[in-house]
């Protein structure tokens, strides 16, 4: 049961690190224009915060499970 929810958060996790990376991508994209958009870029970079957070706790959540 225990390695299920494990697979399955690393599962979530990977998701969401290629959501990550086309958030992180369009920032960037969005950076290296001429005229870039300032709402583009606030929400770009929020959802990248926002999903950099929730990356970090469900490694956390696994490592803390996987540690004994």
């Amino acid at each position: 049961m225990k390695e299920n929810r494990i697979s399955t958060i690393l599962s979530l996790v990977s998701f969401m690190q290629f959501m990550f990376l086309g958030f992180g991508g369009g920032f960037v994209s969005e950076i290296i224009k001429l005229q870039p958009d300032g709402m583009i870029l606030f929400w770009t970079s929020l959802f990248s915060l926002i999903l950099g957070i929730v990356i970090l706790y469900l490694y956390v959540e696994v490592f803390s499970k996987t540690k004994y």
